[in-house]
């Protein structure tokens, strides 16, 4: 009997979650994260040579069902001798030796092209070439951190009027001579900038030396975006498509919209007029926040605060606040975004060492010490399942938990004894044990995966 498949007709998110769910924008606390799962992952052992997530000879797998023909359906297998190299800058110093990606890929896929994003430029890419269509200029190399990129995030898809967009921000200017944030916006269907809008940037961001920019998300024709500079970060509100600042909060490091609530990190001594010149984001303690997105104001402080706080995307009913066991005690919180009150919480346990989006209500986070998988109703908070559940072996009999890579649109992507594998995101049942690549993003048309033969990222086409 083949398993049920996931419905690809599965209902999209107000907010666009094209190629794959992506990691929350790295905070100022995902560094010590980073750290943390860069040194765990070194200890860990995977498949040598071939991608990423490269599977053993294919082999009759019962009960796994035939990859389906729908070519909007999330693919359930990936070719894997036709991959093509991306632009070192894909991966940065993002990618560990095991293949790990400790921040978020620069990247957004979307209708056969990868918007590739540095820290002055958009490049748009076809996927399955990876030939270059045009380079979008965005900021200055001069005004950018350039030191190793890896805060560099995914540009994002939104709506403004009637056109799909693809937004991305730099930094322009220098300190003194009229330091800027220039916005940009591309035509998915044209596939060309209609417009770019600056803005003049205050406080102590302006006058560092180098900037920080980072697109966090719009909602209802509004652009939220960061600006760090000299351990300081804002966040600004900013209207499109006219490009005018609707408000700034300083010292607040968002990192998701929600709806109509910006949520995010604050220093304590951060209010709504004033921050610290020095050290609010990540030098004291920190406090999860909610913002209007209207009127630019707190709306809630949850409970939580401390330090090496992160705060992820859950869709827009929800965040998911983490802490790694090797900063204090180890936290995994879901929060609702209406209020900021707590739905769960588990002390200690590290499930949400990364958390994925799927773009279809449903949240996937992955822990690995010890491995662990659970799965989150978007609408109703639930646990839908977890792993390992509670009636597995504790001999070391039990089958291994699968390494999450990403999830999408109903499915989860990941490792399970240095083979790709499929699993149905509303109960965990695998769909594909033999899915030639576990991709780190993903489209319905190609699979984004690293290369352990010659530590390159690669585009994989999917398989109908």
């Amino acid at each position: 009997m083949q398993p049920e498949r996931p419905d690809a007709t599965l209902s999209r998110p107000r907010r666009p979650v094209p190629g794959g769910p992506r990691l929350s924008p790295p905070s100022s606390a995902l560094c010590l994260g980073a750290l943390l799962l860069t040194l765990c992952c070194t200890s860990c052992t995977e498949g040598e040579g071939g991608p990423h997530g490269f599977s053993a000879p294919p082999t009759s797998t019962p009960g796994i069902s035939a990859p389906d023909t729908d070519p909007s359906a999330p693919p359930l297998r990936f070719a894997t001798d036709d991959g093509v190299p991306l632009p070192s800058q894909a991966a940065g110093s993002r990618i560990t030796i095991n293949g790990r990606a400790i921040s978020p890929l620069p990247l957004l896929l979307h209708d056969g092209i990868m918007y590739l994003a540095s820290a002055s430029d958009l490049q748009l890419l076809r996927t399955g070439s990876s030939s270059k269509l045009r380079t979008i200029s965005g900021g200055d190399e001069k005004a950018a951190d350039t030191d190793g990129e890896r805060w560099v995030v995914p540009p994002i898809l939104t709506t403004v009027g009637t056109k799909e967009l693809v937004l991305s921000a730099f930094a322009a200017g220098t300190p003194g001579s009229g330091r800027r944030v220039r916005i940009v916006a591309v035509d998915t269907e044209s596939r060309t900038e209609i417009w770019n809008r600056s803005l003049t940037p205050r406080g102590t961001p302006a006058t560092a030396r180098t900037m920080r920019v980072r697109v966090v998300g719009a909602e209802g024709g509004t652009l939220v975006l960061t600006v760090s500079g000299d351990g300081v970060t804002d966040t600004y509100a900013v209207d499109l498509p006219k490009g005018r600042v609707r408000w700034r909060m300083p010292g607040f490091e968002a990192t998701t919209v929600a709806g109509s609530v910006v949520v995010g990190l604050s220093s304590p001594l951060a209010t709504e007029n004033e921050v610290p010149e020095k050290g609010s984001a990540g030098g004291e303690e920190q406090r999860v926040r909610g913002v209007s997105l209207t009127r630019g104001k707190y709306v809630w402080t949850a409970a939580h605060t401390g330090y090496g706080l992160t705060v992820q995307d859950a869709g827009d009913t929800y965040v998911v606040v983490t802490r790694p066991t090797g900063v204090t005690t180890g936290l995994f919180a879901l929060l609702r975004t209406s209020d900021g009150s707590q739905v769960r919480s588990w002390k200690g346990k590290d499930f949400g060492q990364s958390c994925h989006f799927d773009g279809s209500g449903i949240t996937v986070c992955a822990g690995t010490d010890p491995q662990t998988v659970v799965a989150i109703d978007g609408t109703t908070g639930k646990i839908l399942w977890q792993l390992p559940d509670s009636s597995a072996e504790v001999d070391g009999s039990a089958p291994e938990v699968p390494r999450v890579t990403t999830a999408w649109h109903g499915v989860v992507y990941g490792l399970r004894d240095d083979k790709a594998v499929v699993l149905d995101a509303r109960n965990g049942t695998y769909l594909s044990e033999d899915a030639g690549i576990a991709p780190l993003l993903v489209d319905e048309t190609a699979g984004i995966a690293f290369d352990l033969g010659d530590s390159r990222l690669k585009a994989f086409s999917a398989v109908r």
